[in-house]
């Protein structure tokens, strides 16, 4: 036999509670790495009205190719990006929701051909309670490393 259990009713009181929640900033430590190296880290406070961002980016000319004397090789500029986004979305009995956008784009160049960039991006949500941690990962080792402080 299966028992059921009726629903929980949410009361005025859990809203309110639920809504200062999602107004407190948090604080969350962020580390991004990408093909086993890393690539920034430092912290983001954020709340459900304002985001954490974080950009980075640079360009630079291309190395010289082996055995290049002239440069004549040389094609274009080296550029690589790095974004991240955070916001808390909602509350739930594990922890705060947080939705996180990142995007890491590089360059991938031979010698003698032209410069190219290679783009790896993901949207995910993540639970977190404080002091948890939690590790999101993309392709090309890309990965997304949040701790929330408590």
């Amino acid at each position: 036999p299966v028992i059921e259990m009726p629903a929980q009713a949410i009361t005025p009181q859990d809203i309110q509670r639920m809504q200062a929640e999602l107004s407190r900033p948090v604080t969350l430590d962020i580390a991004l790495s990408g093909a086993g190296a890393p690539l920034w880290s430092g912290s983001l406070r954020v709340t459900q009205r304002d985001r954490g961002d974080f950009t980075q980016n640079s360009q630079q000319a291309l190395e010289a190719c082996p055995g290049e004397v002239d440069g004549t090789s040389r094609y274009g500029s080296m550029q690589s990006r790095l974004q991240l986004a955070i916001m808390t979305t909602s509350v739930s009995d594990a922890g705060q929701v947080f939705r996180v956008t990142a995007n890491w784009t590089r360059p991938e160049r031979e010698c003698g051909q032209p410069s190219s960039q290679k783009t790896v991006a993901f949207e995910q949500s993540v639970t977190l309670a404080p002091g948890e941690t939690r590790t999101l990962n993309g392709d090309a080792g890309f990965a997304v490393r949040l701790t929330r402080r408590r």
